[in-house]
């Protein structure tokens, strides 16, 4: 190996370089290009592999050239071109699980499991004793009767979990452990769910929110995707006082909706806000001096706020209201005024959150 300019450059110098890389970006970049390097590399013990857009040709030469009780993060991914490295590493490296005894976070990603698969990931689970997080998403069974239940098991008491579309897996049992949740629908059962702190619903169609609300107390982030609409009960958000972070839509927006029915004002914690309304008939919701004084007595620690409401009236509305110091200057938050070219209707909006409407 010829010399390298990083070859005068200090360990610490480097090590910190490597704080801003990805293990795969080191390992491809680095290794090999000298033996002061490679000694580096050898020492390192931080990696976050991720694998999800890696071909199998990649994520063989990084496993083959790395120490598995250096890596402290691992992605998996069956997605494209990837050439199922999941079934790989199960097949390939299964007597050699224990030797990520410094594994803290496990990604699954986009993974249709059969049996043979699933066998091996329980002995896998066994073994990751240090495990901290796991993340499956997108994961499909086949064939499995327990529904992930017997994997779930094997992880230790301090391994919490994040789910994102995996309607198939039996949460039953997680009721101390599920932190994150993203779904069509929320298949919640009668405990309470402790540990989880971020909800994220696609549909309420099959789901009662406050009974959902009422089961999380603990709940930091909620993200309602569909709208709320008048087949939905409202919301009451008093249930969850500690929410910092809302997302949701829903019809005909008033601020007595917001306070009276849904307890909006209750959420002092709030650092984050984003509502959608495509119909409105109460002129005070596009007034930007009374939105003044609601955000500033009921959320101080209030950071972004994003909206897109509709007026259905055919009234002329100015944004005079948003442009004073408070909104320009001391939040800024920059709101635009949009007339619907099909019909009379008005778009008051955020941006840039909501600048494709223009």
């Amino acid at each position: 190996m010829l010399f390298f300019a990083f070859d005068r450059l200090p360990v610490e110098l480097i090590l910190m370089i490597f704080q801003y890389l990805s293990g795969n970006d080191i390992f491809l970049s680095f290794l090999n290009t000298s033996f002061y390097i490679n000694n580096i590399l050898k020492s390192y013990n931080k990696y976050s592999l991720n694998f999800i857009s890696s071909t199998r040709e990649k994520f063989d030469y990084i496993l083959s050239n790395i120490e598995f009780n250096k890596i402290i993060s691992l992605t998996l991914s069956n997605g494209e071109l990837t050439g199922g490295q999941f079934n790989l590493f199960l097949s390939k490296y299964s007597s050699s699980f224990y030797l990520f005894n410094n594994l803290y976070s496990l990604t699954l990603h986009c993974i249709q499991m059969k049996k043979i698969e699933y066998i091996q990931l329980i002995e896998a689970f066994k073994q990751f004793q240090n495990l901290r997080l796991l993340y499956l998403n997108q994961i499909s069974l086949i064939d499995i009767d327990d529904c992930f239940i017997s994997a779930f098991n094997q992880l230790n008491s301090h391994c919490l979990i994040k789910l994102n579309n995996c309607e198939q897996l039996n949460i039953s049992s997680l009721s101390n452990k599920l932190q994150y949740w993203k779904s069509n629908c929320f298949n919640f059962y009668r405990q309470q769910w402790t540990c989880l702190r971020a909800i994220q619903l696609k549909d309420l169609s099959r789901t009662s929110l406050n009974h959902l609300l009422h089961l999380t107390p603990q709940l930091i982030s909620l993200i309602i995707e569909c709208e709320i609409d008048k087949n939905t009960s409202s919301p009451n958000f008093r249930l969850v006082p500690n929410l910092k972070q809302l997302i949701f839509s829903c019809q005909n927006l008033t601020f007595h909706y917001l306070i009276v029915e849904i307890g909006l004002d209750t959420l002092s914690k709030l650092k984050h806000l984003q509502i959608k309304c495509n119909a409105s008939t109460d002129e005070l919701i596009f007034n930007g001096d009374h939105w003044k004084i609601f955000l500033s007595q009921s959320f101080s620690y209030l950071i972004k706020f994003d909206f897109y409401f509709k007026y259905s009236y055919k009234k002329n509305l100015s944004l005079n209201t948003f442009r004073t110091q408070f909104w320009l200057e001391d939040k800024k938050w920059f709101v635009a005024l949009c007339h619907c070219q099909y019909s009379n209707n008005l778009e008051l909006f955020t941006v840039p959150c909501f600048n494709t409407t223009i």
